[in-house]
């Protein structure tokens, strides 16, 4: 498989900082361990000029960027994986690369459905999957190149699990299909017939995987990651699961702070995601 890594290492503007690490450390790693499995391997590096940006000014800048790159590894036959520090500028700008009618498997610890009015912390990417939905930044979303939101029947939310009561109100009044770890575990069939309802209504696939959605027993991916997670096999099962009923046409790897992994199992890991995703792809074609 002819795979595209965009390095985006920016964590609120700043470069190399904090979440902002990890796509450096990612893209230095999967390299070798992909070309190992037979792939085709390129990297291509986002970076914003050299200038002070604030963090909602910093998502715009980035999600054109990420547009754009996504754009041009679909173009030539690639699949693009971003490797970001954040979730906002990734998702938005990969799934505006996308033909109409993409469906969103968002894996997270968080829901990220805030608002600005009700984010209590004002992290932009608290309310990214909210404005990749259409309920938030409706502003800022006019400056975002070829961004037009996602319908919420074609989102699945998965692995979810630290959420504050204005989320939770939020998803309950959603058409967005939300699996909790408990959920996942007491009805092996709720996630194939959230996948097969996400099928019929989605074209392509856009594959958001925040790292933190994986139990910290695993690995602690970033200063936000909680207990309660899912494990590493029942994130490839959901990708093998979701790869069988629509094409992955982009993924984001985001949210890994190398510093916040002390044992560095974060290169490991995301080695074994993208395996499952390189399998599930390969088997479609």
């Amino acid at each position: 498989m002819r795979i595209s890594l965009i390095e985006v290492p920016y964590d609120c503007g700043r470069f190399g900082e904090r979440m902002g690490s990890g796509p450096l450390e990612l893209s230095a790693t999967l390299p070798p361990a992909l070309a190992s499995a037979g792939h085709d391997v390129e990297v291509r590096r986002v970076r914003l000029p050299d200038r002070f940006f604030h963090e909602v000014a910093a998502v715009v800048a980035l999600q054109h960027e990420v547009r754009r790159e996504v754009a041009a590894a679909r173009e030539a036959g690639r699949l693009p994986v971003v490797l970001s520090g954040n979730c906002g500028y990734a998702a938005l700008g990969a799934a505006a690369a996308l033909p109409p009618r993409v469906g969103v498997l968002w894996l997270d610890a968080h829901a990220d459905f805030n608002t600005p009015e009700s984010s209590p912390s004002g992290f932009f990417d608290g309310t990214c999957l909210a404005t990749l939905a259409g309920r938030a930044w409706a502003g800022v979303s006019r400056r975002f190149d070829g961004f037009t939101p996602v319908a919420e029947e074609r989102v699945v939310l998965l692995g979810a699990r630290a959420l504050d009561d204005v989320e939770r109100e939020g998803l309950s009044n959603s058409d967005v299909a939300w699996l909790a770890p408990p959920d996942l575990r007491a009805d092996p069939a709720a996630l194939p017939v959230a996948l097969d309802a996400l099928a019929r209504r989605a074209d392509r696939l856009y594959l958001h995987l925040d790292l933190d959605v994986i139990d910290p027993a695993e690995l602690r991916a970033n200063l936000y990651a909680c207990d309660g997670g899912l494990t590493v096999d029942e994130v490839t099962a959901a990708i093998a699961a979701a790869g069988e009923r629509i094409e992955i046409a982009a993924v984001s790897l985001t949210a890994y702070d190398a510093s916040a992994d002390d044992e560095r199992r974060g290169p490991a890991v995301a080695a074994r995601l993208l395996a499952a995703v390189a399998a599930a792809v390969d088997a479609r074609a």
